[in-house]
Parts: C-alpha cells; sequence; structure tokens
C-alpha cells in the first residue's frame, strides 16, 4: 500500500476498457479506497483470493447435537447471530475430557479463538469505521469510539472470562486448534473459507460453515472480514501499454465472475466441501458481506489502527481508551501525511 503514498500507481478510473460498475467488481472495496476522486487498488472476482481468504465461524455439528443446542442456521437466518449469542453458546460448553483435573488441548470447549486474524475478523463483522470521508473524498480518522470499546469488551469477555474459551498458553506456533475441531473438541472455530479445503477435507463430523457474528440484532446484515493477505490489482505509472492492461484486467475479472468464481464457490465449496444445503446459502450471505476498509488495507501507512483488537487482546487487556490515548495523535498524523503525499504525487 505505500505504493500508493509514493504516487507510484495509476488512477485505475482513468485506465482504458475497466468498468469498476460491473458485477465483478468488489464495489464496496472500490467506494472505500477512492480518494479525492482516485483510485488505486481494485479487488473482483480475478483476485481469486478475495473468496478464499473470507474468515467464517466452523461449527462442529457433533457437538452442537451432543448438548442439544439450538439450531444455528435458523439462529443466523433470524438475524440473531451476535457475538452475545455467541457468548451464551461457549460458556455452556466445558468438559475435562480425560479427567486429569486440567484444562488444555486434551479437552473439550465452546471456542478456541487465539490468533490474530480471528480476532480481527470482529472488527468487520461489526461493522466497525474508524475513518470518514469529507467533501472532496479525503479520509480522516472520526472512529466510533463507543461501539468499538463495547466490541472490545465484548472479544475479551469471550476470550479470556468465558470457561468456555481455551486460551492457548506457552508456544504460540503450538496451535492445536483445527485438530480440536475435527476432533469434536471444540464447537467454535474461526478461519478462513479456504480451511475447508486445506484442513476438513477427510473429517469425520459434519460441520457447519456461518459468517462470523454481528455486533447486535440492530446491525442490518453479516459483514465478513477478508484476511489481508488478499491480492489487489493496481498499474504502476510506467506503464507502457494502459489499453492491453484495461483490457485484460476486465476481461480477467468477467471469465472469473462466470466461470472461475462459480468452480470455486459454487462446486469446490458448495457441493463437494460444504457439508449441506443451508451451509451453501450460508456461503452466499458471507460472501455478499465481504469487504475491506480503508483503514484495514491502509493499516501499515496511517498507524496501525486496524490492530488495535489484536494488540489488546494479544496483551490480554480491555484497556481501551489507554491504548486510544496512545495511539490517536499518531493515527492523525499518519493520515494527514498519507493523503498529503498522495495530493502531492496527483
Amino acid at each position: 500500500m505505500s505504493l500508493s503514498g509514493q504516487g507510484l500507481l495509476m488512477n485505475l478510473y482513468e485506465l482504458p476498457h475497466l468498468n469498476l460498475s460491473e458485477p465483478w467488481w468488489n464495489r464496496i472495496i472500490t467506494e472505500e479506497l477512492t480518494i479525492n476522486k482516485k483510485l488505486n487498488f481494485a479487488v473482483g472476482d480475478g483476485n481469486s483470493s478475495s473468496l478464499a481468504c473470507c474468515m467464517v465461524m466452523f461449527v462442529n455439528n457433533t457437538v452442537q447435537k451432543e448438548y442439544g443446542l439450538p439450531n444455528i442456521y435458523d439462529t443466523v437466518f433470524d438475524g440473531k447471530w451476535t457475538i452475545d449469542y455467541m457468548s451464551e453458546l461457549t460458556k455452556t460448553i466445558s468438559k475435562d475430557l480425560n479427567g486429569d483435573g486440567i484444562m488444555d488441548e486434551n479437552d473439550l470447549y465452546g471456542a478456541y479463538i487465539t490468533n490474530y486474524n480471528q480476532w480481527d475478523g470482529f472488527m468487520q463483522s461489526s461493522n466497525i469505521k474508524m475513518t470518514k470521508k469529507d467533501e472532496n473524498g479525503i479520509p480522516y480518522l472520526d472512529a466510533e469510539y463507543d461501539k468499538l470499546a463495547s466490541l472490545v469488551d465484548k472479544v475479551y469477555d469471550l476470550i479470556y472470562e468465558n470457561p468456555g474459551s481455551y486460551v492457548m498458553k506457552g508456544n504460540v506456533g503450538q496451535d492445536f486448534s483445527s485438530d480440536m475441531f475435527k476432533n469434536d473438541q471444540v464447537l467454535f472455530w474461526p478461519g478462513m473459507l479456504v480451511i475447508a479445503i486445506e484442513r476438513f477435507r477427510d473429517m469425520e463430523s459434519d460441520y457447519s460453515i456461518i459468517p462470523y457474528p454481528k455486533y447486535d440484532e440492530a446491525q442490518n446484515r453479516y459483514y465478513t472480514r477478508i484476511q489481508d493477505g488478499v491480492s489487489l490489482f493496481c498499474v504502476p505509472n510506467n506503464c507502457g501499454n494502459p489499453e492491453m492492461v484495461g483490457a485484460f484486467m476486465e476481461a480477467v475479472s468477467s471469465e472469473s465472475y462466470k466461470n472461475v468464481s462459480p468452480a470455486y464457490f459454487d462446486v469446490a465449496m458448495k457441493l463437494k466441501y460444504a457439508r449441506d444445503e443451508a451451509s451453501a446459502k450460508m456461503l452466499d450471505t458471507i460472501r455478499e458481506g465481504a469487504y475491506l476498509n480503508f483503514a484495514g488495507i491502509y493499516n501499515e501507512s496511517i498507524g496501525y489502527p486496524w490492530h488495535v483488537m489484536r494488540q489488546l487482546m494479544s496483551e490480554r487487556s480491555n484497556r481501551f481508551a489507554s491504548w486510544w490515548e496512545k495511539n490517536e495523535p499518531k493515527i492523525v498524523s499518519a493520515i494527514e501525511k498519507l493523503v498529503a503525499k498522495m495530493e502531492e504525487a496527483g
């Protein structure tokens, strides 16, 4: 993203043959990344990782049935799948399977959430806004302070105060979570959509795929974080043949929308790896709500505001006010510097 601040990238609105209003381009991301009528990055079906990198919640159906829990699909479809609801279900599940009196990776839990990207997922799923744009389309810091503070408390309570959550101790590299999920030791496990193909193909128990929970029931839809390993299209200013590049980007995204995405999404995910019809419908909900915002994409260039959740959770802290007081000035300054560089570069 730093290339954008250095003025090294073309304004994609001026690239021949590119039509960003077509359905094969992510319009939410296009709008978020447009700064003063200029756009340096675009994401569409030509970026297949934008689908694979969607953060979802996997639900172990064996554990769900064993505990006689409500049908999770009905909860999602009714709009009641929230962080609070997830916390309530999680706290009902905790069992010392081997009877050794020690709760560790050998036992049963409601949730296992101990990963940076998993924590970040709650930011997008709650539709947190950290920046706004002025009348000229220039971004500035204007975070939903109260909502963000409340979200930090909700996630902290889910991870560290909930008796049904497992918190990994010791070496961070020792992640038993996906194996525990496969072995029916975890009800809720968050991860990228591609995990269904990479790790759960041989899983004996059925599982459900649902979106991350909403902030509350008043939220009008489910939103999905695209993990930041996703690819983006951009074109350097010294491109020798912009007409060919624009035609290629439009063509590859259009054809991917018609052929590649359906093959990956509808065939690989829905029919081969998703275990039931309801999960297939959930995947549509997940895809429709997938997005990245300005603060998330330009995070490293504007003082890391989007890392608030991962920084606090990694420190086992919910002291959001202190974090914000310390970091707000440098975030404001970094945004102003980035925008100034963009404007200077033209």
